[in-house]
């Protein structure tokens, strides 16, 4: 009981922490933050619509991935709000939601091995998604040698079939 409450107290004082740094930092900036959202409000509102529906497709990615190879029936409520409170620890201190997922998970008796067959499974891919997006604007937006691009996409095939492999790779091992 002691443990779940210095746990609480622990997780108050770090968000106040950062909450206040974040306040510092936003006092010392505000004129350049008054400048920025006046000039360009529609642009940052599209910007943060974008990034919300990015990460809740790529939350239900995820919780659909868990789901499948794990065979475990999860609400997606109960994932939707394990999955942002693990961002919420990433953003806050580097790898702490990895680790928070890690727990919660072996609480609901998931191996670790398993786990991180799967996180590095939806790594590899979410690096491939994005080398990707990068490759389609390196192909029409730069005046890059046909060489060049076409090294670029000899890569990225490289890497997909790298990715194709994973899942074989995980059953012999697992």
């Amino acid at each position: 009981m002691k443990t779940y409450y210095f746990g609480n107290f622990l997780k108050l004082i770090l968000i106040s922490i950062f909450v206040s740094i974040l306040l510092v930092e936003i006092f010392y900036n505000k004129n350049l933050l008054k400048n920025i959202i006046s000039n360009n409000i529609i642009f940052l509102l599209i910007l943060l619509a974008l990034q919300l529906f990015y990460l809740l497709i790529y939350n239900f990615r995820t919780y659909s991935v868990y789901k499948n190879f794990l065979n475990k029936s999860v609400s997606i409520y109960f994932w939707s709000t394990f999955f942002f409170k693990s961002l919420i620890y990433n953003i806050s201190i580097n790898s702490a939601g990895t680790i928070y997922r890690a727990l919660v998970l072996k609480r609901m008796g998931i191996k670790y091995e398993k786990f991180l067959s799967i996180f590095f499974l939806l790594f590899f891919s979410y690096f491939i998604i994005n080398y990707f997006y990068i490759l389609l604007e390196v192909f029409f937006f730069t005046d890059l040698s046909l060489k060049l691009k076409l090294t670029y996409f000899l890569i990225f095939f490289l890497l997909l079939f790298f990715l194709i492999l994973i899942p074989k790779i995980i059953i012999i091992f697992f």
